[in-house]
């Protein structure tokens, strides 16, 4: 994790409903690629008969975010009621690796 203020920082804006970035015009369409590549990715695998059909990819964006940001906004008091560190480089990658295959199971046929 490169920038663990970041989750802090998201916090504190969408306490304030997103008023800061509301602002930003570069913000507003920074993500516009990603979520058009994400539908084409979508789209190339429902064709090639990888992907079941029917996923929407603001909702799959919004779950890939979900799976990481949960952990990282959590992992001191998830690591206190587990007895683990989960900040550590191996655990770290052991999340990620769940991640992936929990999201490509959901969009697998």
């Amino acid at each position: 994790v490169d920038f663990p203020e970041l989750i802090g920082l998201l916090r504190s804006e969408n306490m304030h409903e997103a008023r800061h970035i509301r602002q930003s015009s570069v913000i507003r369409n920074l993500y516009n690629p990603l979520l058009d590549f994400i539908g084409e990715t979508l789209a190339r695998g429902v064709s090639e008969g990888i992907f079941r059909e029917g996923i929407d990819p603001v909702e799959l964006f919004i779950s890939i975010n979900a799976e990481g940001y949960f952990y990282i906004a959590n992992c001191h008091t998830l690591a206190f009621i587990i007895h683990q560190d989960l900040m550590t480089e191996e655990r770290l990658l052991q999340r990620e690796a769940h991640i992936v295959d929990v999201i490509l199971r959901f969009l697998s046929v």
